[in-house]
């Protein structure tokens, strides 16, 4: 098992248990671990994936302590290199059908908690820019 699965693990042990303290820090450090390997080898997917993930159960930490504003910044970090990948011309067809679905996946959070919290300001703020941001992701076809 890779460090960074045993993080991922751990860090979701101590979300259940709620040691908060514990599981952003086993969080974090799986991310920052993905983040190299994602540098390493751009074309895995399942890397990025699981940095994603990483990223999401920061989100999940910290709307579960009730901070909303950050929380959305943790779903914001992956939608934004999702977009940045979308419009690289590096990857293959299958492999943007891939990052089109990592969209999907992001907005879709990205939506939920905007909705789940109306008077968060950063929530508010972060929905229509990341419409913007799928907007421009969309492949054009001819």
């Amino acid at each position: 098992m890779e460090i960074w699965q045993t993080l991922l693990i751990n860090g979701n042990d101590n979300f259940d248990n709620q040691q908060w303290t514990q599981a952003q820090d086993c969080y974090q450090q799986a991310v920052e671990c993905l983040d190299i390997l994602c540098a390493q080898d751009k074309q895995n997917f399942n890397l990025l994936m699981a940095w994603i993930s990483g990223l999401h159960n920061l989100s999940a930490l910290y709307e579960a302590q009730g901070n909303s504003r950050i929380a959305m910044s943790y779903l914001m970090q992956p939608h934004q290199r999702l977009i940045e990948h979308s419009q690289a011309q590096q990857f293959c067809s299958s492999a943007q059908l891939l990052v089109l679905r990592g969209l999907n996946m992001t907005f879709s959070a990205i939506v939920v908690l905007s909705k789940k919290y109306p008077n968060c300001a950063s929530c508010q703020e972060a929905l229509p820019q990341a419409q913007v941001l799928m907007r421009q992701a969309q492949p054009t076809m001819h």
